[in-house]
């Protein structure tokens, strides 16, 4: 324990700041001052023999990148000279001094003695050797601002003028420096934390001393200032605290250790989470003009500022995005132009040749870089040329980075995030995990790291016949919000290579005498070769090491330095890019025969993968004096465990181990490793038939996809199928007959809380712990899919666990906490953007169609980036749409890019992500959503408004929640209007972009709140779907006991309350559905809202009444309640009482069949919590619909063999033990699993 002393107990000790601290005097101050005492002793004695060993100042020469010692001269006690060693006299500024006058030496505390030796070390608040200062960093002139020598520490004093700072190579010595040097914003104020000031160049020595205290003046700190310094979404700061982490004590008021801490990040307190940025990362060196903005001034100057640009209105821009993007040939585009429709001038351009050649000459702005061509030959195959298409990474990283439409959705510094505790570490985007906040330290100060995402894989180009295949490779940036990424529409993904296949003719002449098997294998290897040779071209940007400006999207200048961060891939193409053989593991030295062992094997890196290949032809050159054939290197390599591949791309990268940036993927690794095995193994062990069966007794929701056939006949399956499956798989296992036990039961669960525990957008410490335990629980009992001989292949029983997939999910946690949560490296996204390589070939003519597809596909993202620019310039100029709040919001119209909405979770309106493989089909026919409740969104005026949430202000998180209503205002201001099938009114199409729609139904909303007292994370229809309808026949028509609900009326405080005497021929209104939004504040789920509905039957549809969690505990709301605040009810009617005169705003009630109370216990087996219908006079309550929260995912107990009679509609009413089924979807795994972690 460090010694604290009041004002009035230093006395004596002024010259020991590290134990310095501002309390009231108390008892323990006399004991703490006889320990002081002996340490200042100790100390002082060790300082007095260091300074006695030189006595002058030492001045030598610096070259670039090297050490120079210096010496400190002087007696403690008394004034003394050190020297501080600098560069050579002559490269030394005038300004800054040769030699140093400091106060007395102080003593050192004991425990950073090691820290103070180590010569890597510098003084200041942010790792920067000296030895990573090479003269290839920093310009000529700026190396004398650059380049300090570290000291030496015999002894340690304070200089009272500052050492050179560190200048940015293109801005003046007296620019500020982006690096926190030691003598700057080193701040305290006698022990507790404060706010402090936002100068980070002040010198922090002139101490005010006051009886014995040292105390630093520090301001305020503007948080604005700060964010706008370093990242470009400001988060919404409330009870803003800025501290330090990582081995700094400011509370205490160590200044050493502050000093010389490797990391000092700055501390913020927002949106319940703790938050430590990076404090020298991101640093803006300026204002810069974006591309949007110099496209705006030259259409000013050139066009007058038409808002179509080189188009001449909005009907001859319309026609040109329909025949540049649309799979339409040139002769049939000339054939439309020569119409007596478009004749006449009408247009700017006559025939498709014109068209075009004026989107490549006008348009060259927009779209991104320009794509290379290059003649690629392998040295195995010279005569066997590709054409190898690819765009420039470092250009197409800039132009990603200076996107405008990114504008508050990026982020330029490392941080680390905790739970309200302090303690509980968060992970979510890569910015957030420890790869990039040690890739960070290694840089200069202020510069930015670029986060580099890479993406390919192989896709099939041609349909029913032909075997056109080639590897596309995409490229996205790791700083924006994952959220961005995974939306299609946002185009943040960017195609970078077109990698063809060859079927290498003439190579493959040489080996006509070898078996079939034999040439397949080597023209594999061929592929494989030339897949990385092609690697190795595109990747050359990756390979420089000195940071460059670019202009991000709010125009600042930032110095950025790319690197790779993250390697998406399935596992086949991991295997690819790796140079490893099938059967192994990726990320650790596991082959084959040990992937089932219970510890994963040693990692895998890049030197020992490079060593192997270098002992193959070393070995073979050794024995036989050559060097080995193609076929001869693919059987040695293969024994090695490798593919064949002698030079993979990722060797010329340096500082890059592609075995870290690989990572495990969500849609092959978990969702197909589900399907392919977990799923195979207990539909096999139940029956066919008994599967189908328990899987038509699963209760149905709003928007939920059926079976309506069962699924044991379908022979092709896609990820949406996957993940349907998945949330009803447990309930249904769950008690099954057959050769389903328990042990089975306990591992089905264990591999199905991986594969939720692996979706979760954010993760943590105990979400990470929790995985953990799940994987053990399953490697444990998963021998009972071989005792019951369900684990079966074609040859009968296997008798082992070496699946690659069920290995490398173990690797899991480890990749998460290095690069964030598992959405920002799954490969989803890749899957969809598939369609439009698809698409541009077959816009060919399948002649040269290699060239046709690249200039397709150049002509479709200039369409794109152009229609984006018109609607940003649009939104700045007549200010209905802030680019910083929420971002262009994405364009339904785009006829190439629109994301399916797959209804894989249920009841909400809206849900991110995409699901399923681009190349295989389902049978659609055999999966239907509900009709009659689908839930499109039907505009503002249908129901007030899309919520908004008032109480956490206005951050990405909230647009990302709104952006249905966003996307639907957006239609509108682009004034390009495209029917929906599922539309269910006529949308206003004439609306300006001078009016805020918003502004005209906010008031809506917040009355409909009022009038109705629902919560606002509640909406229901302006207009009630049964008016004035008595009681009485309200009970006839929803079966419901009149006498019952009379009874709960009279007992229900809010109705009872009222002037209007209430009796059964009451009028009332009365609702079919209520949509309530899903609030998860430690976690960013994807769904948004949900639909509860309680419907009477009808001729055509039977009743429809919902379970839902409602609030059972006292002060408690929907924001804040969790699990066990609820009770479990089933809603039977949605109604509020008739507005009159004497009751003008009465509120919205729910009548609702109770079950039992949520147990605190879960299932032995299963895990999952079970609930029941209470019986007698207490099983209906009327609550207010505000005290609803959610849907209820109950799921039956089945016992035995499934009833055959009974179908999902009547389940409720059929069973009376039901599951509250976690897995129904991520946010209902979410609110059911946090409650029991």
């Amino acid at each position: 324990m460090r010694p604290y002393l009041c004002s009035r107990c230093l006395k004596g000790f002024e010259a020991i700041p590290v134990f310095l601290r501002h309390v009231k005097h108390s008892g323990v101050c006399h004991g703490q001052k006889i320990i002081l005492r002996s340490e200042y002793n100790r100390q002082l004695k060790i300082q007095q023999e260091a300074a006695s060993k030189s006595s002058r100042i030492v001045n030598q020469s610096v070259a670039p990148g090297e050490h120079s010692s210096g010496t400190y001269i002087g007696n403690a006690g008394s004034k003394a000279t050190e020297g501080l060693a600098l560069p050579a006299q002559s490269a030394t500024p005038a300004t800054i001094p040769t030699s140093i006058w400091v106060p007395p030496p102080v003593p050192l505390n004991p425990d950073i003695i090691p820290t103070l030796s180590n010569p890597d070390a510098t003084l200041g608040t942010a790792t920067y050797s000296a030895k990573f200062q090479s003269g290839s960093l920093l310009s000529t002139e700026s190396e004398q601002y650059a380049y300090q020598s570290p000291w030496t520490y015999d002894a340690l004093s304070f200089p009272s003028i500052p050492p050179p700072a560190i200048s940015h190579p293109k801005y003046p010595p007296d620019f500020p420096s982006p690096v926190i040097n030691p003598y700057s914003n080193c701040f305290f104020d006698g022990g507790y934390e404060s706010a402090t000031s936002n100068e980070l160049y002040r010198n922090p020595w002139a101490w005010e001393f006051e009886g014995g205290v040292g105390r630093h003046n520090a301001g305020n700190i503007n948080v604005g200032q700060y964010e706008s310094a370093t990242q470009a979404a400001p988060c919404n700061v409330t009870n803003e605290e800025i501290g330090s982490r990582e081995g700094v004590d400011i509370i205490s008021g160590n200044i050493q250790d502050f000093l010389y801490a490797e990391k000092t990040y700055i501390r913020i307190i927002s949106k319940g989470r703790i938050i430590y940025r990076h404090p020298t990362a991101g640093r803006a060196y300026g204002r810069g003009q974006t591309r949007w903005e110099a496209e705006r001034e030259k259409n000013r100057r050139l066009q007058d500022g038409n808002p179509y640009g080189m188009w001449g209105s909005k009907d001859e821009w319309e026609m040109v995005k329909w025949l540049a993007t649309e799979k339409v040939s040139q002769s049939s585009i000339n054939k439309l132009l020569k119409t007596e429709r478009f004749k006449g001038g009408k247009y700017s351009f006559s025939n498709a040749k014109a068209l075009f050649k004026k989107i490549r000459d006008e348009m060259s702005a927009f779209g991104g870089p320009e794509w290379h061509v290059e003649d690629v030959a392998l040295s195995e195959a010279p005569k066997d040329k590709v054409i190898f298409f690819y765009k420039d990474f470092e250009k197409c990283a800039d132009f990603q980075f200076g996107q405008a439409r990114f504008a508050g959705k990026m982020s330029f510094a490392p941080e680390k995030h905790y739970d309200v505790d302090d303690m509980t570490r968060l992970y979510e985007n890569p910015w957030t995990a420890d790869d990039w906040n040690e890739k960070q330290e290694s840089l200069p100060p202020g510069t930015t790291y670029g986060g580099i995402l890479v993406a390919s894989d192989s896709t099939q180009l041609s349909m029913h016949s032909g075997d056109v295949a080639v590897h596309a490779v995409y490229m996205s940036l790791a700083n924006l919000e994952q959220s961005v990424r995974a939306s299609t529409s946002e185009n943040a993904w960017v195609l970078v290579g077109y990698i063809p296949k060859s079927k290498f003719t003439n190579a493959m002449a040489a080996f006509r005498g070898r078996p079939k098997a034999v040439r397949t294998k080597l023209l594999g290897l061929l592929n494989r070769r030339l897949f990385h040779r092609c690697m190795t071209i595109l990747t050359r940007p990756l390979r420089r090491k000195q940071p460059h400006d670019v202009i991000d999207p709010e125009g600042n200048v930032r110095s950025v330095l790319y690197g790779l961060t993250a390697y998406i891939a399935d596992l086949e193409e991991q295997w690819l890019v790796a140079g490893l053989g099938g059967q192994t593991c990726p990320h650790c030295t596991r082959d084959t025969t040990h992937l089932e062992d219970a510890e994963s094997g040693l990692p895998r890196t890049r030197k020992q993968v490079l060593e192997q290949l270098r002992e193959i032809t070393d070995t073979y050159q050794k024995s036989w004096g050559r060097l080995p054939s193609l076929e001869e290197y693919m059987n040695l390599a293969g024994e090695k465990h490798l593919n064949g591949v002698d030079k993979p791309f990722w060797r010329f990268i340096p500082g890059l181990d592609i075995f870290d940036v690989l990572s495990p993927d969500l849609l092959h690794g978990f969702h197909k490793f589900f399907h392919d095995h977990i799923y195979r193994f207990n539909r096999t062990g139940m029956g066919l038939d008994e599967y189908d069966a328990r899987l038509n007794l699963q209760a149905q929701f709003s928007g939920d996809r059926a079976f309506l056939h069962g699924v044991s006949h379908i022979s092709q399956m896609t990820g949406i199928e996957h993940r349907l499956l998945e949330r009803t798989h447990l309930p249904i296992v769950a008690n099954a007959p057959g050769v389903i036990n328990e042990n089975v039961v306990r591992a089905t669960k264990g591999v199905m809380d991986c594969i939720y525990l692996a979706q979760l957008p954010v993760q943590s410490d105990r979400t990470l712990q929790a995985y953990e335990a799940g994987y053990e629980s399953f490697m444990t009992y998963r021998q009972a899919w071989i005792d019951n001989e369900t684990r079966r292949g074609k040859k009968g029983v296997i008798r082992h666990f070496n699946i690659p997939k069920m290995h490398v999910i173990r690797h899991h946690t480890h990749h998460v906490r290095r690069k964030g949560s598992a959405n920002n490296f799954t490969t989803e996204t890749m899957e969809h953007l598939h369609i439009g390589v698809k698409d541009a070939y077959r816009a060919s003519n399948r002649r040269e169609w290699k060239q046709q597809t690249v200039r397709w596909l150049n002509r479709r993202d200039m369409i794109r980036d152009f229609e984006d620019w018109m609607l940003w310039c649009r939104a700045e100029e007549e200010g209905s749409c802030n680019l910083s709040q929420g971002g262009i919001a994405a364009e339904p119209t785009r006829c190439l890019d629109n994301e399916s909405q797959d209804g894989s979770d249920g009841s909400s309106v809206y849900v991110r992500g995409i699901d399923g493989e681009g190349d295989s089909e389902s049978e659609s026919e055999d999966t239907e959503v509900e009709g009659e409740d689908d839930d499109e969104y039907d505009g503002p005026e249908s129901y007030g408004e899309q919520l908004v949430d008032e109480h956490e202000g206005g951050g990405e998180e909230e647009n990302a929640e709104n952006d249905q209503v966003h996307s639907w205002l957006m239609r509108q201001a682009s004034s390009v209007v495209e029917s929906r099938k599922t539309l269910k009114r006529k949308r206003r199409t004439d609306l300006a972009l001078d009016r805020n729609p918003r502004s005209t139904t906010r008031p809506r909303l917040a009355a409909l709140q009022t009038t109705h007292q629902i919560s606002d994370l509640q909406q229901v229809r302006l207009k009630p779907d049964t008016r004035r309808t008595s009681i009485q026949q309200a009970c006839y028509e929803y079966d419901l006991d009149l006498a019952e609900l009379m009874r709960q009326i009279d007992r229900c405080p809010q109705l009872t309350n009222l002037l209007t005497l209430v009796d059964e021929h009451t009028e009332i209104d009365i609702w079919h559905a209520l949509r309530t939004r899903l609030h998860s504040a430690a976690y960013k789920s994807g769904t948004r809202m949900q639909r509860i509905r309680s419907k009477p039957a009808s001729p055509n549809c039977p009743a429809k009444h919902d379970p839902v969690f409602f609030i059972d505990a006292e002060g408690k709301t929907a924001r804040s309640a969790n699990l066990y605040d609820c009770a479990v009810g089933q809603v039977r009617l949605i109604f509020r009482l008739t507005p009159t005169i004497l009751t003008p705003n009465p509120p919205l009630m729910a009548y609702v069949r109770s079950f039992s109370k949520i147990p605190r216990s879960s299932c032995r087996a299963t895990g999952l919590l079970t609930v029941k219908k209470i019986d007698g006079r207490r099983q209906h309550k009327l609550v207010p619909a505000s005290d609803i929260v959610r849907l209820c995912p109950l799921a039956p107990v089945v016992q035995g063999h499934a009833p055959r009679d009974v179908d999902r509609d009547g389940v409720l009413d059929s069973f009376s033990t039901f599951y509250l089924n976690k897995y129904r979807n991520i946010d209902d795994f979410i609110f059911i699993f946090s409650n029991l972690l």
